[in-house]
């Protein structure tokens, strides 16, 4: 079960863009005690992303709130958004598309992935991290 623009669905249309031709961007946010860490920062790197992207979205309050409503019941876990241009023609120009669909996924964390690390190294300081946009088709932007 997922949600799309606020209402809970069960299926896409397979004619989404983001399905087609990954048209689109995304984030994952951790989820603890049913809150989203860093929700607003998650909130401004898709808002960066889908400029880029030229992909208008209005309602960024609203997403932020499908997102925290989806990480309500989840008590360790993260919550996905992913953004796509919605459903639209044949072909890649996306020249006509008018709706952009919000999703909202939220998984609980397996067992077996709720260890920790003991140790771990970077070669790059977070804020480069950060400024990486996470598209559908696999591409950093």
């Amino acid at each position: 079960m997922y949600w799309i623009n606020g209402q809970q669905h069960d299926a896409l249309a397979p004619s989404d863009r983001g399905l087609q031709f990954g048209d689109g961007c995304f984030t994952t946010a951790r989820v603890i005690d049913g809150r989203i860490e860093l929700l607003p920062w998650h909130i401004e790197r898709l808002q960066q992303a889908a400029q880029r992207l030229m992909m208008p979205l209005t309602d960024w309050g609203a997403l932020e709130s499908e997102m925290a409503r989806a990480a309500e019941s989840i008590p360790l876990g993260v919550v996905k958004a992913i953004l796509t241009r919605g459903s639209g023609g044949r072909g890649y120009s996306p020249q006509g598309v008018k709706i952009l669909r919000a999703l909202s996924l939220a998984a609980l964390i397996p067992r077996t992935t709720c260890r920790g690390v003991n140790r771990a190294s970077a070669w790059r300081s977070a804020r480069w991290l950060w400024r990486v946009i996470r598209c559908l088709r696999g591409l950093s932007i």
